[in-house]
């Protein structure tokens, strides 16, 4: 079973850029979580249970793990240790 992350951003973010790199990175090398991006100013609605208050924030099978920037190390363990 895969891991689902939703990476919200906004326009105009540097920093939501680099996650969005970061991750789609590692999700190319790893296949082992779904990645959804969300730009939280084109959407009606955010799956349920996500809220937007940081950009970029990341969330994994929605909970909250991470805003701003992140490690891509800690993210690897915390999606490897879910299954």
């Amino acid at each position: 079973m895969l891991a689902r992350v939703h990476l919200l951003i906004r326009n105009d973010c540097r920093l939501c850029d680099k996650v969005e790199r970061q991750l789609s990175a590692l999700q190319d090398e790893e296949s082992v979580f779904q990645l959804h991006i969300i730009n939280v100013e084109k959407v009606d609605a955010l799956p349920f249970g996500i809220q937007a208050a940081i950009t970029p924030s990341v969330w994994i099978n929605s909970n909250l793990w991470s805003t701003g920037e992140i490690d891509s190390r800690s993210f690897i363990e915390k999606i490897s240790g879910l299954y």
